[in-house]
């Protein structure tokens, strides 16, 4: 075997190899190479994130069950929430449970004077199967957020609070 055989035949093994890599990102795999909680030891179990004037809580531990609405994020490995636009009244909880890996919650609207800032981390961070989150909205109007590595493939919802 030549040394220019050799190096074509590594060249395209690597080639190949990076595709696979790259599509179990997109799959739920843990090879995107995207930063996610486990990554800095943060799997949200034990303790919660308050942010947002105290009204969002994020755990890896199932959370409380006072929520008026839970949304299932990434369910059946779709790239969808369930329910995809509910209503809920001013001062309610939402809930949100990951049933699959790689996704996270960016706000791209909201009323005047709400405060709601999703998932901490921002579009970088992502959570897999077994994360929560949950909101409680003080603010009466339209929330809408997506997941950041699934919005360009429709992963986008709204919640409605009356």
């Amino acid at each position: 075997m030549t040394d220019d055989h050799t190096r074509r035949h590594v060249l395209r093994t690597a080639a190949v190899g990076g595709i696979g890599l790259a599509l179990a990102g997109c799959l739920g795999g843990d090879s995107s190479g995207t930063k996610t909680a486990a990554d800095d030891g943060d799997t949200g179990g034990g303790g919660e994130d308050t942010t947002a004037g105290g009204d969002s809580k994020e755990s890896g531990d199932g959370g409380g069950s006072d929520a008026a609405v839970t949304i299932e994020v990434g369910p059946g490995g779709q790239f969808s929430y369930k329910p995809e636009n509910p209503t809920v009244k001013t001062g309610e909880t939402v809930k949100w449970v990951w049933k699959s890996n790689q996704h996270n919650i960016v706000v791209s609207g909201q009323p005047d004077g709400a405060e709601w800032e999703g998932t901490k981390g921002g579009t970088s961070k992502l959570f897999d199967k077994g994360y929560t989150y949950t909101h409680t909205f003080d603010t009466a109007g339209t929330y809408e957020y997506y997941c950041s590595p699934h919005k360009s493939v429709g992963m986008k919802a709204k919640v409605t609070v009356e």
